[in-house]
């Protein structure tokens, strides 16, 4: 198997979001919009990192579980599959909850 150089792993959450002191509705998360700039410069392949559970909508009850995850040092299944073994070099964004 050719090793491939270079992978763009990211989490990315749509929806309700934290910005300049208020919630917004964001149509594409921040993380996404960033990870994709970057697999474009650089030719890079991409995935996005989908959780089988998703997370609630509202920000409020969103962050409720994402501290209650952090706090449990859970490791939440999430769809899809990518062999990371097969990359030389691998970015990867998430957002910080």
């Amino acid at each position: 198997m050719d090793d491939k150089e270079l992978l763009v792993v990211f989490y990315s959450r749509a929806g309700q979001n934290y910005k300049s002191g208020e919630i917004i509705n964001l149509r594409v998360g921040n993380t996404e919009v960033v990870a994709t700039m970057i697999a474009s410069k650089l030719g890079a392949d991409i995935f996005k990192i989908e959780p089988v559970r998703d997370y609630p909508s509202d920000y409020m009850k969103c962050s409720e579980r994402a501290r209650r995850e952090l706090d449990e040092n859970a490791r939440p299944l999430y769809k899809g599959d990518v062999d990371i073994f097969s990359y030389t070099k691998i970015i990867l964004g998430y957002p910080i909850w």
